[in-house]
């Protein structure tokens, strides 16, 4: 029976008796795509992509679809990052210091866009052609959030029972008195 190879980072799997005197070459191919699947940190550069790059995950070789973390870099122009192949299910921190807008899809279903200076935990599904990309961090739930800098927006107002005004400004608020 000849190699086969694991469905999301693409690792050999030496058959019984195959590659008899060369197995050491692909088992530290094998072992640099687990490093790199574990714990790697790839720059996409996207300057000579134009508007499209694929993050592709191919049997047996380092490809940039094995970065766990996924540094954009470069845009000219707000881009599409197709993970492929799309029956692969990939999770991928992403940091966007390209410049530009890009959106993450892997078949027909949602996709992610990740704005230029934002960074994201996706996961795509591997569904095939319906596959699907979603963005973990939307409804991220935390116990303590520490905040410095930068600006809060989305917030609705907090309503204040027991003698509030029921104003959302300091000026109303003053004036409710």
């Amino acid at each position: 029976m000849p190699s086969t190879y694991t469905t999301r980072n693409g690792i050999e799997l030496i058959a019984t008796g195959e590659q008899s005197g060369s197995w050491g070459d692909t088992t530290n191919v094998n072992l640099q795509i687990i490093d790199r699947a574990l714990s790697g940190v790839g720059t996409i550069d996207l300057s000579g992509s134009g508007a499209a790059h694929t993050l592709t995950t191919t049997d047996g070789t380092l490809t940039d679809g094995m970065y766990r973390v996924l540094v954009l870099d470069g845009a000219t122009e707000a881009c599409t990052i197709t993970i492929s192949p799309n029956d692969a299910q990939k999770l991928y921190f992403v940091y966007n210091n390209s410049g530009q807008s890009c959106v993450f899809t892997q078949g027909s279903g949602g996709n992610v866009t990740v704005a230029n200076g934002d960074t994201k935990v996706i996961y795509a599904d591997g569904a095939g052609g319906g596959a699907a990309v979603s963005d973990f961090t939307t409804n991220l739930s935390m116990a303590s959030v520490n905040i410095s800098g930068g600006s809060i927006s989305g917030i609705t107002d907090l309503a204040v029972a027991d003698g509030g005004t029921g104003a959302s400004t300091v000026s109303a608020a003053q004036t409710n008195l």
